[in-house]
């Protein structure tokens, strides 16, 4: 995790050199790797786990199993972004598998 951090630390500051294509894959290697960690340690009491937060100045409590969802539907989200923005300048999205 501290590995982590620090790599996204560093890329994060102003004027930071751009990651390679590479590297962002690493990148996001790196994160859903740290995820499946997670999910694989976790019981489903685990993910019933809250923790409190706030929203529009309201207390909110959000359950572990919660975060792990949004952060995937945000991943698809920019996913589908970065798919149709390489689609409108004809960059083919070759996946493997």
């Amino acid at each position: 995790m501290s590995a982590y951090l620090k790599r996204n630390g560093v890329a994060l500051r102003q004027g930071a050199p751009v990651p390679t294509a590479a590297e962002l894959a690493q990148g996001l290697d790196l994160t859903w790797q740290l995820i499946a960690d997670c999910l694989a340690r976790w019981s489903p009491p685990d993910m019933q786990q809250t923790f409190p937060d706030e929203l529009d100045g309201k207390q909110v409590y959000l359950s572990r199993a919660w975060v792990v969802g949004h952060v995937m539907e945000h991943d698809m989200h920019h996913g589908g972004e970065l798919s149709f923005t390489l689609g409108m300048h004809g960059v083919p999205a070759d996946f493997p598998g």
